[in-house]
């Protein structure tokens, strides 16, 4: 059996969520995998994201997210109706990319909570 190290990356993350039995929270607090490039990883997992119906809570906290991260998980609100909690504290998000996460919850009917 390989030596796994660190945390997993995003898209082990994902081969998980396709194999596993259904999750409702997907927490990837400080992962480092998301720190070292939070939008190529935020785009991985948004398309992953973008047909789920499971996951209703998804934790972003300290993961170094930038504003092109925020831009494709405002992508992501547009198309996820399930997602009801979204925490994405502790990130490098500024104005342009907080303006992109709520132009996506204009057309986001589920969201209940939001931390920032």
């Amino acid at each position: 059996m390989p030596a796994c190290f660190g945390q997993p990356t995003v898209a082990t993350i994902i081969k998980q969520l396709d194999k596993s039995p259904p999750t409702d929270k997907l927490d990837l607090t400080n992962n480092a995998s998301v720190q070292m490039k939070p939008a190529e990883s935020m785009a991985t997992l948004v398309e992953a994201l973008r047909e789920n119906n499971s996951v209703k809570t998804l934790v972003l906290r300290q993961c170094g997210l930038n504003d092109a991260a925020a831009s494709e998980i405002g992508g992501l609100l547009e198309k996820n109706q399930v997602i009801e909690e979204l925490d994405f504290e502790h990130n490098n998000i500024s104005s342009s990319g907080a303006i992109a996460i709520a132009d996506g919850l204009i057309k986001n009917h589920s969201i209940r909570r939001s931390e920032e």
